[in-house]
């Protein structure tokens, strides 16, 4: 149930720079979701790199977690949702740099900066929403996102998750679950080098949910 929203215009005064304005979401709470979307963006980058939300105080978008961060395959397209947990009042919320970004950086000698990304993004707060780990969601599938220093772990969790999705979208028990996700999912693993752990993601076809 959406239970607020927010909308945000920002410009990005440098393609090469992380975003560093934390955003306070008006109305979310612990335990609440945050569906963000990227409605408009400047033609020059491609997406949004990787956004996450205050979990003890502190920025970390090069740490990858619950709180999302530098999970590598959450970028955000126009198109797509990005779902992360709320941990403290207000959300903060921080926005990764843009990536793709098409045409070659000028400097500008009096702003000291290259060009501006502009970025339009809206922000709903869910509450009853069954989400512990990111999820990026489009029109074809749901990926599940789950980070641990063990990638065995990681894979469970996020396995978890999918069955816990399926149960609740199709009405299922856990054993028509898994039949339903092992029909038809994609398993794969990102880490980066100086990261403590990997980031495993399912990919859920949303076809499959279509053929019950």
């Amino acid at each position: 149930m959406v239970q607020g929203n927010a909308s945000f215009k920002l410009l990005i005064p440098d393609a090469d720079r992380q975003l560093s304005e934390t955003l306070t979401i008006p109305g979310a709470e612990p335990g609440d979701i945050l569906e963000i979307r990227v409605n408009n963006l400047s033609p020059e980058a491609s997406a949004l790199g990787y956004a996450s939300v205050l979990s003890d105080g502190q920025v970390r978008p090069l740490l990858a977690g619950n709180h999302g961060g530098c999970l590598l395959p959450a970028l955000l397209y126009p198109g797509n949702s990005l779902y992360l947990p709320v941990f403290l009042p207000g959300g903060g919320l921080s926005l990764g740099k843009p990536v793709g970004v098409q045409r070659k950086p000028v400097f500008n000698a009096k702003t000291g900066t290259g060009p501006q990304i502009e970025v339009e993004i809206e922000v709903n707060i869910l509450e009853d929403f069954p989400l512990q780990r990111p999820r990026l969601e489009n029109r074809f599938s749901w990926s599940f996102l789950s980070c641990h220093s063990r990638p065995s772990q990681a894979l469970n969790l996020a396995w978890q998750d999918v069955l816990t999705h399926l149960q609740s979208t199709c009405f299922c028990s856990r054993e028509k679950a898994r039949a339903l996700a092992a029909t038809g999912v994609q398993v794969s693993f990102y880490s980066a080098p100086g990261l403590p752990a990997t980031t495993t993601c399912i990919c859920l076809p949303k076809s499959i949910v279509r053929q019950l």
